[in-house]
């Protein structure tokens, strides 16, 4: 076979493949913006569902044995309000700027679907109603960190437990061996506090 037909024939599978990723995506472009239209009352419930299981975790996390599941529960939380956050990005770039739009926002790698609705929204709507979407995200962020930061703050059972459960139930506990007990603080500075009391 000629080379030039090879490179025809190369030629014309790419450019198949690459109309083939393309009709792919504008098909699921409209399928997303269809589900995210037909179904925006469930995620509307989904989202006061989510806020209400946030402001719970928030309050358990006050327990420190309680901080490995509400860290990361928080974590997770924040991904389901990113994702609405995504949905609602993606269906205002879309009814403003059509598949192109979704297009540009989708060759960001997908992240720039924020960035095309902020910029609709800016354009048609105005600055306030653009402010939303940058103050959704830094939400969304905040939510996050803040989730990651409870994580930290999470102690294990101290190895000592029995030992301070002794010492509890005898009357003979201080300050510091409930907060270790409770998982405020670990053993090591259980003894430098009890160390520094000796000293003073």
């Amino acid at each position: 076979m000629p080379e030039w037909i090879k490179n025809i024939f190369g030629a014309a599978v790419g450019l198949g493949f690459w109309l083939l990723m393309v009709g792919v995506l504008c098909i699921g472009v409209v399928g997303i913006v269809w589900f995210t239209e037909y179904f925006v009352d469930w995620l509307a419930v989904l989202n006061q569902l989510t806020t209400a299981a946030l402001v719970l975790l928030l309050i358990a996390s006050f327990f420190p044995r309680a901080r490995a599941f509400t860290g990361n529960a928080i974590v997770f939380c924040s991904y389901i309000f990113g994702s609405l956050l995504w949905l609602f990005s993606l269906v205002v770039t879309y009814e403003y700027w059509g598949i192109l739009g979704v297009f540009i926002g989708a060759v960001l790698l997908g992240v720039g679907i924020f960035a095309t609705g902020l910029f609709a929204l800016l354009i048609y709507e105005g600055f306030l109603s653009a402010l939303f979407i940058v103050f959704s995200l830094l939400v969304v962020y905040g939510i996050r960190m803040l989730g990651y930061w409870i994580l930290s703050k999470y102690r294990p059972k101290s190895q000592y437990r029995d030992e301070l459960m002794d010492r509890i139930v005898s009357g003979k506990a201080d300050v510091a061996d409930w907060m270790e007990a409770d998982g405020h603080i670990t053993h090591e500075s259980n003894l430098a506090i009890k160390a520094k009391e000796e000293k003073n």
